[in-house]
């Protein structure tokens, strides 16, 4: 089971993600329809070799984007680090040149 929870999907939505699968939505039950957050874990993950060390990889993805973004993980992507009503202005960010920075309010 992939657990999406509001760091995994406003990661999703700051990004772009979300509006690049077509898939806005707000946080909650939608996460897990068809097209959600869970479902978008499940491809790219799915697009990604890793058999030969995590047979569970959808849940090492969202693990993977959690970590980046929790106070107890890198605190990176997070309303304590970016203003959710502007867009993110990090220059440092790993993920800067493929993110969108979009405002998540």
């Amino acid at each position: 089971m992939i657990a999406i929870d509001t760091l995994v999907h406003n990661f999703l939505h700051r990004t772009g993600i979300l509006h690049r699968f077509s898939a806005d939505h707000a946080y909650g039950s939608a996460c897990y329809r068809p097209g959600g957050c869970a479902d978008i874990i499940e491809t790219v993950a799915g697009r990604i070799n890793a058999s030969a060390f995590n047979p569970v990889f959808p849940r090492f993805v969202q693990h993977a984007i959690w970590r980046y973004c929790s106070l107890s993980g890198l605190d990176v992507c997070n309303g304590n680090r970016i203003n959710d009503s502007r867009r993110c202005e990090k220059k440092d960010c790993r993920v800067r040149l493929m993110c969108d920075r979009v405002a998540l309010r």
